[in-house]
């Protein structure tokens, strides 16, 4: 690979990590000023929409979405049909039906990704996703947005499940945590839902590695995934259900449902259990793909396919008691080129090249010790992460090897949002903690020596 491939590919590892969660900390919400109960819903459950394929911008094409992000769409918008009456029909661009409401879900040429709120007047409602956004948690989260659902931290509520730091918020950010007047909302007797897909993670938005909210009650066993990688939940599934009347032709049901339950347009009551349980499985028409997810590392190296395909392999299943606990997988050191590796080692690339480093890890001698690959394998779950903060323990929350990567090539001030969550041990940011513990990163130096053989450099190459 030469270095300008090199360079290309370490600017792609960046949008792919950095940025996107960078993005979950930038979403605005401005156009979002109406409260659930004066939002208008989609009639008879049915959302026009159409995807933008093009644009007379010559540089805004650069971020036109590719077949991924178009297979990533769908797949949040699968996810909602299986689950509720609501659905997607695709229209086309120069339909007569485009004088009617309906959803363009289109990019722009910036940091932002948004929706507007239920169904909004006459004509074009947007979903915008930029290029840094598009997993398939975030899709699914605007998409909660455009059937009316608001953000959970919202709920008037809300003091009673969580707390709220206000003076770790960023400044930009506090209307974010603004809370809805009961007048204006719905909430149908459902609980607090931490793994709602409208939740943010309790360190997105923050202004330092310190949380913007804590739950007043030990969560147990309840995951805090970040957006990106969230399900749609039990009570996400059950308020668009109710939303969208989605039992009105259940006449012939005599028994209510028991308990949390809720009844679903297909006449069945359904529990957070059942639900748990049905949900954390992988995608039958992907089992290929997901049967050598953790051999190849796909839960990590291809998060954003794997995960939404693979749940129950990667380990990002909705939970409820028993049911949908599956354990993320270990993270393999393995040398991602074993082509190339040999003659990269040789020449000394693990010095001073990243994409050596992360792709011939372990013949570099960056592998961490067993006890920090089991902690990275599960502090992307914000809840792990949460527990230590309160024990006064910081660490890098993403893998050690890319965080860094990151620092090194000034991320820490670049993308403060990203790195002050993820990477705190590498920007210096843990207090009571130096970068000592990441001493097992650090190649031992060699003697004075030309690290490209001599005949490469005699002749110049």
């Amino acid at each position: 690979m030469t270095a300008c491939r090199r360079s290309l590919w370490i600017i792609v590892l960046l949008l792919l990590t950095v940025v996107t969660s960078r993005c979950e900390a930038r979403t605005l919400r401005q156009k979002r000023s109406l409260a659930l109960k004066h939002v208008k819903t989609w009639p008879n459950g049915v959302v026009p929409y159409i995807i933008k394929t093009h644009s007379a911008n010559s540089s805004e094409s650069e971020d036109a979405f590719s077949e991924i992000d178009k297979i990533l769409i769908q797949k949040a918008m699968d996810t909602i049909e299986q689950e509720t009456c609501v659905k997607f029909e695709q229209i086309e661009e120069g339909s007569n039906r485009k004088r009617s409401p309906y959803v363009e879900i289109s990019w722009r040429n910036d940091k932002h990704c948004y929706a507007t709120l239920g169904m909004m007047t006459e004509g074009k409602n947007e979903i915008v996703l930029n290029s840094l956004c598009r997993t398939v948690g975030q899709i699914l989260h605007e998409l909660a947005h455009t059937l009316g659902l608001l953000h959970e931290i919202m709920r008037p509520d809300r003091n009673e499940y969580i707390v709220l730091h206000e003076e770790n918020i960023a400044k930009h950010y506090k209307q974010e945590f603004d809370i809805q007047p009961a007048l204006y909302t719905h909430l149908w007797d459902r609980t607090f839902d931490f793994q709602s897909i409208t939740l943010y993670d309790p360190f997105s938005f923050a202004m330092s590695s310190k949380p913007v909210w804590e739950p007043r009650k030990h969560l147990k066993n309840t995951p805090l995934f970040p957006l990106r990688e969230k399900d749609l939940s039990f009570e996400d599934t059950a308020a668009i259900n109710r939303l969208y009347n989605c039992a009105v032709n259940c006449t012939q049901r005599k028994r209510k449902c028991n308990g949390n339950a809720f009844l679903t347009a297909r006449c069945r009551c359904e529990t957070a259990e059942s639900y748990a349980y049905r949900r954390c499985r992988d995608d039958q028409a992907h089992r290929d793909f997901c049967s050598d997810a953790i051999e190849k590392n796909k839960c990590y190296d291809n998060a954003i396919v794997a995960i939404p395909f693979c749940r129950k392999t990667c380990g990002r299943c909705f939970r409820a008691g028993i049911f949908g606990k599956s354990s993320p997988p270990m993270k393999r050191c393995v040398d991602l080129e074993p082509k190339q590796c040999p003659r990269l080692i040789k020449e000394g690339y693990c010095y001073f090249d990243a994409w050596t480093k992360i792709h011939c890890q372990q013949s570099c001698g960056l592998c961490p010790p067993p006890d920090v690959a089991k902690r990275q394998t599960y502090s992307l779950d914000a809840r792990e992460y949460l527990l230590a903060y309160q024990t006064g323990d910081c660490y890098n929350r993403f893998d050690d090897l890319k965080c860094m990567i990151f620092a090194e090539s000034g991320h820490c001030k670049g993308n403060p949002s990203f790195m002050t969550s993820y990477c705190a041990l590498s920007c210096g940011n843990c207090h009571k903690q130096n970068n000592s513990d990441l001493s097992y990163l650090r190649i031992a130096q060699i003697g004075c020596r030309n690290l490209i053989d001599d005949e490469r450099i005699n002749a110049g190459v």
